[in-house]
């Protein structure tokens, strides 16, 4: 059986026009995600206890309706048959009532933070009852369209309230921090219908990135650079 897990959409959770930002439904569906380890363990707290953590690879989410406060979201969540090796594939559908208003998909990865190394799922997999793939696009490299040159748009400082349990940037804070770069975004007259973002190197506390842009008509390509020179964040953004 799928997992899922209801929330009532908050005020503080919504933009300007009212519908509840997309950096928000990442975070719903991160606790939907924490209650199904609570169910069919290792639970968060039993990896944390061996050192361990899911960090997230690349995920990619279609919103087909905006979400507006007040409603009742309902997430479904299950791992997918495509498990395998050191690849978590962990799937989310959204609905309210009746309709289907968002589904998402995501690769994870097992991080021994003890060891500094990344374990095979392996075991972890066995109290779980595995589901088909979404089959939604995840490319390993986001691939930048052919004469659109990215430029310097500006820069974050990631602060005490972008860090989560395990000391990184949780990966819910992007998608707000680049509607900050979406014009349209930014000023209420479009929202993010499409996001796909591939999370390459975590960032910490005080760590600043430069960030990158190219695109236009509702089609947006980013990437975050850290001061070392490493790619921290690609993100293809489509918005309505």
């Amino acid at each position: 059986m799928k997992f899922s897990e209801s929330f009532r959409t908050t005020s503080h959770d919504t933009d300007r026009t009212g519908v509840v930002r997309t950096a928000a439904l990442f975070r719903y569906m991160q606790e939907t995600a924490f209650y199904h380890l609570q169910t069919v363990r290792p639970s968060f707290d039993d990896l944390k206890d061996e050192g361990k953590a899911y960090l997230l690879s690349r995920s990619k989410t279609q919103i087909y309706e905006d979400i507006r406060h007040p409603e009742t979201i309902r997430f479904e969540t299950w791992a997918s048959n495509e498990c395998a090796g050191i690849s978590f594939d962990r799937c989310y559908r959204a609905y309210i009532g009746d309709r289907l208003v968002m589904e998402s998909e995501g690769i994870w990865i097992l991080y021994n933070f003890r060891e500094r190394k990344i374990e095979r799922v392996g075991d972890n997999l066995k109290n779980y009852e595995l589901f088909d793939s979404l089959n939604l696009e995840l490319p390993r490299r986001l691939k930048i369209p052919e004469g659109r040159a990215l430029s310097l748009q500006g820069e974050r400082t990631f602060e005490y309230a972008d860090i989560d349990v395990n000391g990184h940037v949780n990966n819910s804070v992007y998608p707000d921090m680049l509607s900050n770069f979406i014009p349209e975004v930014r000023v209420g007259n479009a929202h993010i219908a499409s996001i796909y973002i591939n999370y390459s190197n975590e960032c910490r506390l005080d760590e600043t990135v430069h960030v990158y842009r190219c695109g236009g008509d509702g089609e947006w390509y980013f990437r975050t650079i850290k001061p070392d020179g490493k790619t921290n964040v690609e993100a293809k953004i489509i918005t309505e």
